[in-house]
C-alpha cells in the first residue's frame, strides 16, 4: 500500500509540473522613449485571468496550453488586443508591447458613455 501512495503522489507532482507554463514578456511606454511600463493590465479575453507588470515592465501570465487573446492596457493609454497566442509545450515570450497614449477628446468620451 505504502508503494501505491508513493508512485500516487510522485505521478501526481510530475503531472502539475507538466502544467506549469506561461506566456512571458515586457510592456514599453511609448509616450517616454519605450521605457518599461510598471503596473500594466494584461487579461485573457474570456477568462478571469490578469497580471501586472513589475517595476521593470514584466509579466508572466501562467496558463495551460491553448490558444488565447491577450489584452494589454494601462489607464490613459490605448489598449492592445493580440489575438491567437498560442501557448503549446514550453512557456512563450512575447516580443516587447509598446502601449501609446491615448487623447481623450470630446468625440471619445462621447463615444465611451454611449457603450
Amino acid at each position: 500500500m505504502k508503494k501505491l501512495l508513493i508512485v500516487l503522489f510522485l505521478a501526481i507532482g510530475t503531472f502539475g509540473f507538466a502544467q506549469d507554463m506561461s506566456i512571458n514578456g515586457k510592456v514599453l511606454d511609448g509616450a517616454y522613449e519605450n521605457q518599461p511600463l510598471a503596473f500594466a493590465n494584461i487579461r485573457v479575453e474570456g477568462l478571469d485571468i490578469s497580471v501586472e507588470t513589475d517595476l521593470e515592465g514584466i509579466y508572466q501570465l501562467p496558463l495551460l496550453k491553448g490558444s488565447y487573446t491577450l489584452i494589454f492596457d494601462f489607464i490613459g493609454y490605448r489598449p492592445i488586443v493580440i489575438k491567437n497566442v498560442i501557448l503549446s509545450d514550453k512557456n512563450l515570450q512575447l516580443d516587447p508591447v509598446v502601449l501609446e497614449t491615448q487623447r481623450m477628446t470630446p468625440d471619445i468620451l462621447l463615444a465611451e458613455k454611449a457603450e
